[in-house]
């Protein structure tokens, strides 16, 4: 084979690469796995391809970056033994353990086909943390969701029938506003994720306020169209969201509060007390509100006590038996969780959980401490976008989905803190 010429050497190396990495977070921001709608590609199984191209692109990505990472392997081994790399290593275990988890899993044949899913996009991820900024990488998603924002608008205006959710004959057809996804709650997320990422820029003045301001407008009529109750939730926490990220008083109460939270919901889930049938209950055991997911979080987390400690297993946990033991208990067709944390209790067990759980704290420390010394924009918008991913997988199941790339953002965000923290002392950004 012949060798690369210069020419091709260069445009894959310096510069020129950064680029590349960039046309890699714009392209899956615009397609990624959220699911295109048929009727706007043109083509039957488009998820399935969606899937596909997640996987080779950021394959690729790691084979286009490889010259540039293989000679810093030795920097990097140097790098991970000193002490400020025990929020990268934990991040590192938590990862190691899921994969680890294949080993018992229930179904190994669909463990190690989405397994390597979330390997491949994983790695990607980590390469992509450790050669382009996060203000670099998250201006170009901004970007990429006002694309997305932007053709959902066109195809609504001109009445096109995959601007919504359902297709013709449907009873609710014509009434939930998807864009150019096949379903709103993608579309919503997203929007969602991208508002709190705008503000987190264009307070940072990394980003023109008008342009964020455009994106917000964009953003809550899009909301507000699709009508997801999740992504509203997203939207009215963006002021705390981006708060987080500048005061690390603020940070701080905000994870106790959020962490003693969810440990009191899902031992009132578990225990019966703070749900039934669907219906999540005041403290008078009246109803407040009906929905679909209240009852999967019940069915996970019930499950979930017969295996506590290490969990069913990455892609383990839904069975033909589980299927029709839940479909008997609920009447419902559902075979996902519908929740990232319920799946993370569910697949990891309190090993897991436990694991996950030390990593953002170790992260929150790396947070507080840095923000003694002054906000950085790189800091503020990898925080801001970490927990307005953990809000939306408060009530979906994003996380841990291998093809999903949201995922791959939030493991970049992740690992770039922890990056950040090893490779830059708080004193130089002083």
């Amino acid at each position: 084979m012949r060798a690369p010429s210069s020419r091709t050497r260069q445009a894959l190396s310096g510069p020129n690469l950064a680029r590349w990495n960039l046309a890699y977070v714009l392209l899956l921001t615009i397609v990624g796995s959220h699911g295109l709608d048929a009727t706007v590609t043109g083509f039957a199984a488009t998820l399935a391809v969606q899937q596909w191209l997640a996987v080779t692109l950021a394959a690729g990505l790691v084979v286009l970056n490889s010259p540039s990472i293989v000679p810093q392997l030795p920097a990097l081994a140097r790098t991970l033994a000193c002490r400020r790399a025990v929020p990268l290593l934990l991040l590192a275990l938590f990862y190691v353990f899921l994969f680890a988890s294949l080993a018992w899993t229930e179904h190994p044949h669909v463990g190690v086909r989405k397994g390597g899913a979330l390997a491949v996009t994983t790695l990607a991820a980590v390469v992509l943390a450790t050669q382009v900024d996060a203000v670099r990488v998250f201006r170009t998603y901004v970007l990429g969701v006002g694309v997305v924002l932007g053709a959902s608008a066109l195809l609504l205006i001109a009445g096109h029938e995959g601007a919504t959710m359902y297709g013709p004959g449907h009873p609710e057809a014509g009434e939930l506003y998807s864009g150019v996804f096949s379903n709103r709650n993608f579309l919503a997320k997203l929007s969602a994720l991208g508002l709190a990422v705008a503000i987190a820029l264009a307070v940072a003045r990394c980003l023109g306020p008008w342009v964020a301001l455009a994106i917000a407008v964009a953003v809550v009529v899009t909301v507000a169209l699709a009508g997801s109750r999740g992504a509203w939730l997203m939207v009215v926490l963006t002021p705390l969201i981006v708060w987080c990220g500048r005061d690390r008083r603020v940070l701080g109460a905000t994870l106790l509060a959020a962490v003693g939270g969810l440990i009191a919901v899902a031992a009132g889930f578990a225990a019966g007390w703070l749900a039934v049938d669907g219906q999540i209950l005041l403290f008078g055991g009246e109803p407040l509100f009906h929905d679909p997911r209240v009852a999967l979080w019940q069915f996970g987390l019930q499950q979930f006590t017969e295996r506590p400690l290490f969990g069913y297993g990455l892609t383990g946990f839904w069975s033909t038996e589980r299927h029709e033991q839940f479909m008997a208990a609920s009447g419902l067709p559902y075979s996902s969780l519908h929740s990232g944390f319920v799946r993370l209790l569910v697949v990891g067990g309190l090993v897991g959980a436990g694991l996950f759980l030390a990593a953002l704290v170790a992260l929150h420390a790396v947070v507080h401490r840095r923000l003694r010394f002054g906000v950085e924009p790189e800091v503020a918008v990898c925080v801001a976008y970490v927990l307005a991913y953990l809000v939306c997988n408060l009530h979906e199941y994003y996380m841990l989905r291998g093809t999903q790339f949201g995922q791959t953002l939030f493991t970049y965000a992740l690992v770039r803190l922890a990056w950040l923290h090893a490779t830059q002392p708080e004193a130089s950004t002083a």
